[in-house]
């Protein structure tokens, strides 16, 4: 444990040499890099050391390799302005690890469609970003594990769309049977018309204490498109074998002005194989976001139970007790001869297939038969040397595949996502010109989801926020003022109008509820 601590410090201090030295590059889809499912949400998406479950694939794909009962997940999350998010995820056993599949999408709602002068067109644009992808992780040996995710993205802003293929790549080391140390790479893909995607590498690790009721996961998350680094710690405590409770914030790490972003809340019911996750995601002036996940594992309990006193167990007859231990030993020998001898007759099988569809220009279907030959018999060099050479020709093939593609999709791009920034902030600049100061927001939100470095945008929208709210305190101060003087019908109208632009104004809410009582009552 000693020597597991020396590495991580020495990891730390690594990254903390190197985080100064990264330049600020402009990304397109941050949304790549958010997690799923209530667990993970509830212990604030600080699981990269946990990566367990149907959505641990996302934070860590080295999670597959973890032992594991095939296990479903959905998750439903509700957030500010009517966004929403769906995701489903699943993990099977198969081979010697997991397969894992996520699929996962972001609902912005619709937005009013405006033509090249910004005049309303009558149409309306609805806006969604998702990720969808396989991985597959598989233990190394007694304390390592390795894992990748490959998938796509999609980004959908009404008359753009963008989407490209996504690559996880994580390793994790279980030097104990409470601890562990994790790192992931994330979001690495291709650039696109100039904007990168937000990799990330992420270090992590996980400890589990009180008889691993306590689970504690503290993360740094260093991204490639800022100086500035994320840390976090999210804990989980199971209070009861059916019912935990989850916690979790995140802070920017070598910024001046570092504050907790925000900090969340979860709960978790294990009713047997299925399980109930909510959590609580405070966002400030957006308010909260709920997220409620229902998780089913297969033929097993979803959650370990709590361990049990070990019984010592008297052996009467210690001299028949070794017999049996013997004759046990020598019955594993010789099975062990006959699976050996198995073994080379299915090795030599797949390696001849290998060799069959190589000929014929198959490479991939002849990686797999090597790589069978291998799992079989780690150690037959021929399919080793068969291998490497097999991977190295579809590497090549690959990358010809792909510069053609990234060739053919540049000649046929016709849109800007500089073209799109311009539009957004142009929409939200006339729209906070004429006083509406709500669709100037949300077309400035826009902005910066596509790039968080326009400064105008953000001042912009800084003034539209500050303006919305003090109209609202307007309306609430003549309203209150026009109830004082007996005028109930325009105090009506001055509420009302309120909660046009804030729909969850608690006060104008019981306001308006009086005035409409009254009004019944007086006959008005």
């Amino acid at each position: 444990m000693k020597r597991a601590r020396r590495v991580v410090f020495l990891a730390l201090g690594a990254l903390l040499i190197v985080i100064p030295a990264r330049p600020e590059t402009n990304v397109i889809a941050p949304f790549v890099q958010k997690g799923a499912g209530g667990r993970p949400t509830g212990m604030g998406d600080c699981f990269t050391a946990v990566a367990e479950g149907p959505f641990g694939q996302l934070y860590n794909p080295a999670g597959l390799g973890l032992e594991s009962a095939a296990c479903l997940g959905f998750q439903h999350e509700s957030g500010a302005m009517g966004v929403k998010q769906e995701s489903l995820a699943a993990r099977f056993p198969v081979g010697p690890g997991s397969l894992g599949a996520v699929i996962a999408y972001w609902f912005y709602g619709a937005l009013e469609g405006r033509d090249e002068s910004g005049q309303l067109s009558g149409q309306s644009l609805n806006l969604n970003e998702g990720r969808y992808g396989l991985g597959y992780g598989m233990p190394l040996s007694e304390h390592w594990r390795l894992g990748a995710s490959l998938g796509m993205y999609s980004l959908n802003l009404g008359t753009v769309q963008h989407g490209g293929p996504l690559l996880d790549l994580g390793g994790a080391w279980d030097p104990g049977e409470d601890f562990s140390v994790a790192a992931v790479v994330k979001s690495l893909g291709a650039p696109q018309q100039g904007f990168g995607l937000p990799t990330s590498l992420r270090c992590a690790g996980a400890y589990r204490a009180f008889e691993r009721r306590l689970l504690m996961d503290v993360e740094l998350d260093v991204p490639f498109s800022r100086t500035t680094a994320d840390f976090g710690l999210g804990a989980e405590f199971r209070l009861w074998e059916w019912f935990d409770l989850r916690a979790g914030f995140k802070m920017p790490f070598g910024a001046a002005d570092a504050a907790v972003e925000s900090l969340i809340l979860g709960l978790g019911f294990n009713l047997q194989s299925f399980g109930l996750d909510l959590a609580f995601v405070g966002r400030g002036d957006l308010g909260t976001e709920a997220s409620a996940t229902l998780v089913y594992a297969l033929g097993s309990p979803r959650a370990e139970p709590f361990p049990q006193p070990k019984l010592q167990a008297a052996v009467a007859d210690t001299e028949a007790l070794q017999d049996a231990l013997r004759r046990l030993e020598e019955a594993k020998r010789e099975s062990s001869r006959r699976i050996a001898l198995d073994t080379d007759r299915q090795a030599q099988y797949h390696f001849q297939a290998g060799q069959e569809y190589e000929r014929y220009g198959q490479i991939i279907d002849a990686i797999i038969e090597y790589k069978a030959a291998l799992q079989v018999k780690p150690n037959y060099r021929a399919a080793q040397k068969a291998l490497a050479s097999a991977k190295a020709k579809a590497r090549t093939e690959a990358e010809a595949a792909e510069a053609q593609e990234a060739k053919t999709r540049a000649e046929d791009s016709k849109s800007s996502v500089q073209e799109l920034i311009r539009k957004y902030y142009e929409r939200g600049e006339a729209a906070y010109r004429k006083g509406d100061y709500a669709t100037a927001i949300k077309n400035l939100q826009l902005v910066l989801e596509l790039t968080s470095k326009h400064k105008q945008a953000t001042e912009l929208l800084a003034k539209a926020r500050s303006a919305l709210n003090q109209e609202v305190d307007r309306l609430y101060k003549e309203g209150v003022d026009l109830y004082a003087q007996g005028e109930l019908r325009n105090a009506l109208k001055s509420f009302e109008d309120l909660l046009k632009l804030k729909p969850d104004h608690a006060k104008a809410k019981d306001a308006l509820k009086s005035i409409k009582e009254k009004l019944l009552q007086t006959g008005q």
